[in-house]
């Protein structure tokens, strides 16, 4: 059983290894030296996690390098050992969204029980990288008032990213293909590459713009980077920027969030339509509401997670009804009865001429005879079609002069109901190997332009998206 497993995990390792990938977990790496500048190694490095308690050792080669890749967004500590040299530590090094921090260390001459530690030094600079971009850390996605909870919305904090849509009743979460539509340093909108825990995020739309596959609440996400101008091979194949954004991980202190959000009707104004035809404010609902919660995975009695296995997971639903207006043109009673002759007073081109009398004339030509007084007989009027008939409205006004535009309908409701689901395992097998599981997904119903409210119309949409990472 134990070798099975062991396969699995071998065989996904080796799937996850050919995926191109944009990276959302960091690097801390680095030289050691002495006071002369001479390189030590043999060092024993290591690198702690603070808020999760996990650990990840490293030893400097024969130049003196050290480097410990895929560590999780978080604040760490790196301590530095080797005989005849003081213990250095350092804290407070605070790894972002794909950061490659290159942490330089000199060992002072001493011994081991003796520690050097430095607790604060000028923020880090990220040399490693020749990408371009901003990161758009947590307390900005928690703190910052945000349309909707759409993280998204915070991507045009980043210099060079230029959202491209004016309609902010689609900035909802599921609306993807409207809040993906960004223009970064002069590409065109809608070709960004977009990433979700370093793996793919993104779909095409039937206009071949890249679409959001899924857009997790705020609660959820940890950070995000944009890169407006991306160099790493692994995003050659976006012609625009880059946004990465990295969900939150457990640590070994259990945190969650609950909301709820109402959008009264008495704060939206009528419609111009409603407003033009008379009509009161049309009804509007809008309720959104979740749940999140990360922390350490504790099965009482059975196993306890702490500095070892963390989840996180989240929820969040959104209820609304809209109003939805059109004007449509529909048959009255009398032409519903074969009636037409009130449109010969417009013209004779409004005549209405018998099909069963088509002959062919000279020259090539047809004709047809007029209907006497622009009126199908009874029996001519085919009983499938008098059933279709049965499922029009009847006009309401009298429309245009020829009949046209006769059923104005402006508050008909939408209704659309949206559920999503975030979850998110991360796990240490050791000092050096760790694990993490992400399964995401969300629901979206809707029903609309059923204006004759049965059968024949309506249209009933469902999107559904699903995604996993290993």
């Amino acid at each position: 059983m134990f070798s099975r497993a062991c396969s699995i995990v071998l065989g996904l390792a080796t799937v996850a290894g050919v995926c191109l990938a944009q990276e959302a977990r960091g690097r801390i790496l680095g030289r050691v030296s002495d006071t002369t500048g001479a390189v030590i190694p043999g060092a024993e490095v290591l690198i702690e996690n603070l808020a999760t308690g996990t650990t990840t050792r490293a030893a400097t080669n024969e130049q003196g390098n050290y480097q410990a890749p895929f560590l999780i967004l978080g604040t760490y500590r790196v301590t530095v050992e080797k005989e005849g040299f003081k213990r250095f530590v350092r804290d407070g090094i605070e790894l972002r969204v794909d950061d490659r921090l290159e942490i330089n260390i000199t060992l002072e001459v001493g011994g081991i029980a003796e520690t050097v530690t430095v607790s604060a030094e000028t923020p880090l600079l990220e040399t490693t990288n020749a990408s371009m971009g901003q990161v758009v850390d947590a307390r900005r996605v928690a703190e910052l008032p945000i349309p909707h909870g759409v993280p998204f919305h915070l991507i045009k904090l980043a210099p060079g990213a230029n959202f491209t849509q004016s309609h902010a009743r689609f900035d909802q979460p599921y609306a993807p293909s409207h809040m993906a539509a960004y223009a970064m340093d002069g590409a065109r909108s809608g070709r960004n590459e977009l990433s979700l825990d370093g793996v793919p995020n993104t779909s095409t739309a039937g206009n071949n713009e890249v679409i959001s596959s899924y857009v997790p609440p705020a609660d959820v996400v940890a950070e995000f980077k944009v890169q407006t101008a991306p160099f790493d091979a692994s995003v050659g194949q976006t012609e625009g920027g880059v946004v990465n954004v990295s969900l939150k991980s457990g640590t070994n202190v259990l945190h969650g969030t609950a909301y709820y959000n109402k959008k009264h009707p008495s704060f939206d104004a009528n419609s111009f339509f409603a407003n033009l035809n008379g009509q009161p404010r049309g009804d509007f609902t809008y309720d959104r509401w979740g749940v999140s919660a990360n922390g350490p995975v504790i099965l009482p009695k059975l196993y306890n997670g702490k500095n070892r296995t963390f989840f996180m997971y989240g929820y969040e639903g959104i209820t609304t009804v809209e109003p939805r207006g059109a004007t449509l043109t529909v048959p009255t009673a009398k032409q519903r009865a074969g009636d037409f002759s009130d449109l010969l007073r417009l013209g004779a081109n409004y005549q209405i001429y018998d099909p069963a009398t088509r002959r062919a004339i000279a020259g090539g030509r047809y004709q047809s005879d007029p209907l006497p007084g622009n009126i199908v007989p009874a029996a001519r009027i085919s009983p499938i079609a008098t059933k279709i008939l049965g499922f029009y409205l009847l006009p309401t006004t009298a429309g245009t002069a020829d009949g046209r535009n006769n059923l104005p309908l402006i508050n008909e409701k939408e209704t659309l109901d949206y559920w999503s689901h975030t979850a998110r395992v991360d796990h240490n097998l050791s000092d050096n190997h760790r694990l993490f599981a992400r399964v995401n997904g969300y629901r979206r119903e809707s029903n609309y332009n059923n204006w004759f409210k049965n059968a024949a119309t309506g249209e009933w949409f469902q999107f559904i998206s699903r995604g996993v990472a290993l």
